[in-house]
């Protein structure tokens, strides 16, 4: 199970500070990490303030916003989903200042969550300038968030006045039981200390505080109605005048009572960002930074220029969303299906970068796909080209029908949904098989548990595995036959497999292609690499293709 750690702190404490540190301390024990920025506002501001631990090996995702708790729950929940299968051994979550930690409790106990992750640490930052005076809602969220936490850590106490640090806990201590809640914090669990100081045995420490078992009373209120975030751009603003602006939005009694001025502005060619609370303002320079250029989109659906002429989950029909971009943010919009966006990021900065050719074949629920020649996407007459999907690799009557209408058809045969169904399939026939065992174990048949009883010796699994690949491979061969592509890129929850998919995969495909014999050369076949950042990557890219 990959555990899962959870950075809590009310506005301002200091959250992503020491998150950059404790990810970077983890890492350099041998984990392998991925951060999950929640932000409260549409923008997620955090996430640029993490982007040097990329460069650790860690990863990083986003949620922003969510106008109820119920679509903020669901978000979160598909993150975790989506990260369950990348091999991660810790997952650090920090959530917004406002953050009800209930929610993720929730989240993580859910199906299938909770065969998957297992809760570690609870770590809550406390500022130790904690106002004195905060909304009944502000400190009902102070304390929730450290309710549960296995330390809590005073952040900038090297700050503090005399006193200051023990006003802070005390101020929590009356926040815990305002709600009535059956924690007490001991002075074990608190951690006042300068956090340039923190030592190796400090941050074991941390990392093994776990989490306490704490119940509280529950106050009810509507967050985005107690509270509220502003966004400002292009103010035109220099950073001096910035400075000098900011702290009057503290006093002044016509911006009511502001709790935290976040954001990033431009100063003689270098971005430096900007945190404020009342206590004081800092800035501080920003390894990365640019300005925004334009905008790339990847859209399910069929796409023809800035045109999503039909998108089925969306309910859209001729949107044009490449003007409605332009008219509300002036910057030039490119627009692609979101699997050719994929693509596109595979081709040119995955796992075929540097190839001039390469088409990308994903296998999940469905298959899609998409070509990618001489850097630039194969879009077709209609906009709607490489659909691999629903080519027919099985004529027969009965062959099994795709969701299209037509029976036969590849992603009937070689998506994660048709092997599941496959697998279910070979369990009826086969009770004495390991695959029953293995759907048990894991909570239900997915796309690995064929693959594991194959792995185990099973005859079944065996069978599944080899009728799975060959249905794979006539359509890997069909788009090799057509494009004869440098690259062809495995992407999905099947191409997990890795090797045990793709040796067994080239061994199959190579006979099936025209003149493999004699050729000189032959397409490499191989799986994706940039996991679910590919579609954001190559919408990027298109925006930069297009400028």
């Amino acid at each position: 199970m990959v555990q899962v750690d959870l950075i809590t702190g009310f506005l301002g404490a200091g959250k992503t500070t020491f998150l950059r540190r404790y990810a970077a301390y983890l890492a350099g024990q041998g984990e392998r990490v991925c951060i999950l920025e929640n932000d409260f506002g549409a923008v997620n501001v955090d996430a640029m303030l993490v982007q040097d631990l990329l460069e650790l090996g860690c990863e990083i995702e986003t949620i922003s916003g969510g106008c109820d708790c119920d679509t903020h729950q669901r978000r979160m929940r598909t993150k975790l989903i989506s990260m369950a299968m990348r091999g991660f051994t810790r997952v650090l979550v920090e959530p917004s200042g406002i953050f009800d930690v209930d929610e993720f409790f929730d989240v993580l106990r859910d199906d299938p969550l909770d065969r998957w992750y297992q809760l570690g640490n609870v770590i809550a930052i406390v500022d130790a300038l904690l106002p004195e005076q905060l909304s009944p809602q502000a400190d009902y969220v102070l304390a929730s968030e450290c309710a549960n936490a296995g330390l809590v850590l005073l952040s900038r106490g090297q700050l503090a006045k005399p006193g200051q640090c023990e006003a802070a806990v005390a101020h929590l201590k009356r926040a815990l039981k305002a709600c009535k809640c059956s924690r007490v914090l001991r002075p074990e669990e608190i951690l006042a200390k300068d956090w340039a100081a923190l030592t190796e045995a400090d941050m074991a420490r941390i990392a093994r505080c776990g989490m306490r078992q704490a119940s509280c009373e529950k106050l009810h209120f509507e967050e985005h109605e107690a509270f509220s975030s502003a966004y400002f751009l292009e103010l035109g603003l220099s950073l001096a005048q910035l400075e000098k602006a900011i702290p009057a939005l503290f006093t002044d009694p016509a911006c009511g009572r502001v709790l935290r001025v976040k954001g990033f502005v431009e100063e003689n060619g270098r971005w430096v960002e900007l945190n404020a609370t009342a206590d004081g303002l800092t800035a501080s320079p920003l390894a990365q930074g640019q300005q925004v250029a334009g905008i790339g989109v990847g859209c399910p659906g069929t796409v023809d220029g800035g045109l999503v002429r039909y998108s089925n989950n969306l309910d859209w029909h001729d949107f044009a969303m490449g003007d409605y971009l332009r008219a509300r943010t002036g910057l030039p919009v490119a627009l692609a299906n979101d699997a050719n966006a994929a693509a596109l990021g595979e081709a040119l900065a995955g796992c075929a970068k540097g190839a001039e050719s390469a088409v990308i074949i994903t296998l999940g629920t469905g298959v899609g796909g998409g070509v990618v020649l001489g850097g630039k996407l194969l879009t077709g007459y209609t906009g709607a080209a490489a659909e691999p999907g629903h080519m027919v690799i099985l004529d027969t009557p009965d062959a099994p029908r795709c969701t299209c209408g037509r029976p036969g058809c590849l992603e009937s045969l070689a998506s994660a949904t048709a092997l599941i169904r496959m697998t279910k399939e070979a369990m009826a026939a086969h009770p004495e098989s390991t695959l029953h065992g293995l759907a048990v174990q894991s909570g239900g048949v997915n796309g690995r548990t064929a693959f594991d009883a194959a792995a185990q010796g099973d005859a079944a699994g065996k069978a599944v595995v080899e009728q799975y690949i060959h249905y794979l491979a006539v359509g890997v061969a069909n788009m090799i036959n057509i494009f004869f592509p440098e690259v062809i890129g495995l992407s999905g929850g099947v191409a997990n497999q890795g090797e045990n998919l793709l040796a067994p995969l080239r061994a199959a495909v190579g006979p099936m292609v025209f003149g493999n014999a004699y050729a000189q050369k032959h397409t490499r076949i191989t799986t994706c690499t940039l996991g679910y950042r590919a579609g954001v990557i190559g919408a990027a890219l298109l925006a930069k293709n297009q400028g």
